[in-house]
């Protein structure tokens, strides 16, 4: 799937679920993003928040989202 068809269906939804792990423990949360391009999605966290720091120790993320 090219990414402009990623951002058009982001667009829509408008936020999205991001799960990250945190050792054997998931986590999820609701996101709004801000944005994207072809380097990928973009959308904001402040750095004393748990979410960043799961992020920075395992970068990899499973999203969901639904559109009516």
């Amino acid at each position: 799937m090219k990414m402009n068809h990623i951002h058009e269906a982001i667009e829509k939804i408008g936020c999205l679920t991001f799960t990250t792990l945190e050792g054997d423990t998931m986590h999820s949360r609701i996101i709004s993003v801000c944005g994207g391009d072809e380097e990928g999605i973009y959308f904001l966290t402040m750095d004393v928040k748990p979410f960043y720091r799961q992020l920075t120790a395992n970068p990899h993320v499973a999203l969901c989202g639904i559109y009516p």
